[in-house]
């Protein structure tokens, strides 16, 4: 008998630790828990998105190739990039540095095509970049437009790494460009304040934008550093610039036909959604700095906070951009931007469809984001940073 009361003494201690391990344990999950959600409440209360975009490979500065030219190359700083953007097929990704180099890398691999020493022996920066559409079939395909701060463009046939032509703007410093959708005519603007519409076929200047009806609108009075083509229409055109105007323009008139006063382009940072409706602007300020405008009216729609909106005004202030970009599916759906000089170096991707509620941040970057792209099909987006 006492041989069965020995057992189930045995038995209730060890239904009794376990119950004791299992309070325990329970315990220990539920003060996890409550750490957990503090940590995240710090996060959200913090204005920073909670979720952070996960790269599908990154491509070194590192090993770009030695300069050509007079001088030694300099092996201790990578280069900075200035521009990337996606083929029209998404096959290729460009980008270009602040050596001159041009580097064309397979998409889906991240694997080195060819590298171009745009730069010349002075070794200019390439400040932008453009794929010429294939729009039409008769053109050679994958060819990339490159431009740079002495006002040179050139045109390079990515198969083969050869120029194929080259546009002089001698008295210019070129900071931007765009092409129209069907490749028949491109833009080109910078330090002259007005914007100059190329014809692709005989490369001569077609239509110079310089003027407003000085009623409405005057033009740019400072530096343009973003130029868009309309989606719809390739007589109208959109820059923006130093001179916190967006102006609209209409090559049948040879003038802008609209301007929208406010925001402070200092990069790649104006686009147009997919219908032609909406204007995207990015601002190199702390606060405001990503809007929606009607394109119509030029009317605000919204701004779009980088911080929560909750926080208070210096607790809230985010990146001052560099570029801001629609994504290119029919709607738009998706807004990529990114920055930061006197502020943290972030680029950051919102959701249009869930009233702008952020996908996705990179921080923690030692220089600016002077560029971003979505690919053609929107399943991609590079962001050029300094790790």
């Amino acid at each position: 008998m006492s041989n069965m009361n020995d057992d189930y003494d045995a038995y209730l201690q060890q239904v009794a630790g376990a119950m004791t391990g299992h309070v325990q344990k329970k315990e220990e999950d539920q003060k996890k828990q409550e750490k957990f959600e503090k940590k995240e409440k710090k996060i959200i209360d913090s204005g920073r998105p909670t979720r952070k975009m996960i790269p599908r490979y990154i491509l070194s500065q590192e090993n770009t190739p030695e300069d050509e030219g007079d001088g030694p190359a300099d092996k201790t700083t990578p280069p900075e990039i200035f521009s990337v953007r996606f083929s029209p097929d998404s096959e290729y990704m460009a980008a270009g540095y602040a050596n001159g180099v041009v580097k064309v890398f397979l998409s889906a691999s991240g694997k080195e095509k060819v590298a171009i020493n745009a730069g010349g022996r002075e070794h200019m920066p390439i400040t932008c970049l453009r794929w010429r559409p294939h729009g039409n079939m008769r053109q050679t395909k994958h060819v990339v437009c490159s431009i740079n701060a002495v006002g040179t463009v050139q045109h390079w046939h990515v198969m083969s790494g050869k120029l194929l032509y080259e546009v002089n703007e001698p008295d210019n410093q070129l900071y931007c460009m765009d092409y129209a959708g069907d490749a028949t005519q491109f833009a080109v603007a910078g330090r002259k304040r007005e914007v100059h519409v190329y014809d692709e076929n005989t490369k001569d200047i077609k239509c110079n934008l310089r003027d407003g009806d000085d009623l409405n609108t005057v033009g740019h009075s400072l530096r343009i550093w973003s130029v868009k083509y309309h989606p719809r229409e390739n007589n109208i055109l959109i820059s923006g610039g130093w001179d916190q105007t967006v102006q609209i323009w209409d090559q049948r008139l040879g003038r802008s036909v609209r301007s929208i006063y406010g925001p402070m382009i200092c990069g790649d940072s104006v686009d147009i959604s997919d219908d032609g409706q909406t204007l995207l602007t990015g601002s190199f300020r702390g606060t405001d700095q990503l809007q929606l405008w009607d394109f119509a009216s030029g009317k605000l729609i919204q701004n779009i906070p980088w911080r929560n909106p909750d926080l208070s005004v210096k607790e809230k202030e985010g990146c001052t951009l560099y570029c801001a970009q629609f994504s290119k599916d029919s709607s738009s759906g998706l807004i990529a931007a990114g920055g930061g000089a006197n502020s943290p170096a972030e680029a950051c991707v919102f959701d249009r469809k869930s009233n702008y509620a952020s996908l996705g941040l990179l921080s923690g970057m030692s220089k600016c984001c002077y560029s971003l792209d979505f690919s053609p099909d929107s399943s991609m987006v590079c962001v050029c940073v300094c790790i």
